[in-house]
C-alpha cells in the first residue's frame, strides 16, 4: 500500500513539474492598446503587437484594462508562453508595471530598403 501511494506521489510531482518546465516567462516593454472580445492588445515601441487571452486576476484588480483609462499607457509586461512552437499560443498577463517609453517612428521607405 505505501508503495502504490508513494509511487503515485512521485508520478502527480513529476506530472506538475513538467507541466510548468513547459512554459516560460517572458517581458516585453509595450503600449496598451484596449480590450476586445475578451482579448487584451499591446503595442511595443517599434509597431510589434500582442495580443494576450488571459489575466492574472490580481493584475485585474490593480488596473482597469475593459475600460479605456489605461489605453496607450506604457508598461513593463511579464506574461506566460508555452514552449510549444506553436504560432499563435495564447499568452498570459502575469504581472504589469507602469513604465515610461517612447515609440519609434519608422519612414515607410526606410522599411521598404530593408527588403
Amino acid at each position: 500500500m505505501k508503495t502504490t501511494i508513494l509511487t503515485t506521489l512521485a508520478f502527480c510531482l513529476f506530472s506538475a513539474t513538467t507541466a510548468v518546465a513547459q512554459s516560460k516567462n517572458l517581458e516585453i516593454k509595450a503600449f496598451y492598446d484596449g480590450y476586445d472580445y475578451e482579448t487584451y492588445f499591446f503595442e511595443d515601441q517599434y509597431g510589434q503587437s500582442y495580443e494576450f487571452t488571459t489575466c492574472a486576476i490580481e493584475v485585474l484588480k490593480e488596473f482597469e484594462l475593459k475600460t479605456e483609462k489605461s489605453i496607450n499607457q506604457a508598461f513593463l509586461i511579464t506574461y506566460l508562453q508555452p514552449i510549444e512552437d506553436e504560432e499563435y499560443a495564447e499568452l498570459e498577463i502575469l504581472k504589469l508595471k507602469i513604465i515610461t517609453l517612447e515609440k519609434i517612428e519608422f519612414d515607410e521607405e526606410d522599411y521598404e530598403d530593408e527588403e
